[in-house]
C-alpha cells in the first residue's frame, strides 16, 4: 500500500483554519456531544435526556453544518440523506439519527487532530507554560511521531477536550431544563393581569 504524502505546512494551516471553524459551530458540537454521551457510561439518563431535548433537538431543527477538509460548507442532514441513496435513485435511502450524530462526532475528532497544542489549551482555558517540544506542534504530527510521551499527550489533550465539550453540553442543557421547569410553573401559577376598562 502506497504511503500518503505528508501534508505541507500550508496544507496543515488550511486544515487548521477549517478545524477552528468547525469547532465554532455550536449545533455541530451539540450533535457530536449527543454521540459522545451516548457511548460514555459515566453519564446518566438525566444528563443524556437533557442534552437530547435542549441541545441535540434544537441543533437538528436549525442549521446542522460543518466544513469539509477543502473548506466547503456542508449541510450534514442533507448530505446524510443524499449519501444514503441506493444507486443514486431519488428518495431511495434511509438515514438514522445515530449516523448523523456519529458523523458529527467524527468531524469534531478530525478537527481536534488538525489543531495545534496551543489551540486546544486556549479552548480549555490553560494559560501556563508548556514544554518547548509541544510549542506550535500539530496534534496529528505529535501522534505520528515515534515519541511515546508525545502520543500520550495527544491522547490526553483530545480526550480532555471531548470531556470538556460533554461537560459543557450537559451543564448548559441541565440549566435549560431547570429554566424550563420554572417557566412552566410560572405559566400555571402566575395570576393573570386584569385588563383595565378603557373609558
Amino acid at each position: 500500500m502506497e504511503r500518503e504524502k505528508p501534508l505541507s505546512e500550508k496544507e496543515k494551516q488550511e486544515q487548521r483554519a477549517v478545524a477552528i471553524k468547525n469547532l465554532q459551530f455550536s449545533n455541530l458540537i451539540s450533535a457530536a456531544s449527543a454521540y459522545f454521551l451516548e457511548i460514555d457510561p459515566n453519564y446518566g439518563e438525566v444528563d443524556k435526556s437533557a442534552v437530547e431535548n435542549f441541545a441535540y433537538f434544537p441543533a437538528i431543527n436549525k442549521d446542522l453544518k460543518a466544513y469539509s477538509k477543502e473548506g466547503q460548507e456542508i449541510d450534514l442532514i442533507k448530505n446524510s440523506l443524499l449519501s444514503s441513496r441506493q444507486d443514486g435513485k431519488r428518495y431511495s435511502g434511509s438515514v438514522s439519527e445515530y449516523s448523523i450524530i456519529k458523523t458529527s462526532a467524527q468531524i469534531i475528532q478530525e478537527s481536534i487532530s488538525a489543531l495545534k497544542v496551543e489551540d486546544i489549551l486556549n479552548q480549555l482555558g490553560y494559560n501556563s507554560e508548556i514544554k518547548e517540544k509541544y510549542k506550535g506542534k500539530y496534534l496529528s504530527s505529535l501522534f505520528e511521531s515515534e515519541d511515546k510521551e508525545s502520543k500520550e499527550v495527544v491522547q490526553i489533550l483530545a480526550t480532555s477536550y471531548i470531556n470538556y465539550l460533554k461537560d459543557m453540553q450537559v451543564s448548559n442543557a441541565l440549566k435549560e431544563k431547570a429554566n424550563s421547569t420554572k417557566n412552566g410553573l410560572e405559566k400555571i401559577l402566575k395570576p393573570e393581569k386584569k385588563e383595565e376598562n378603557i373609558k
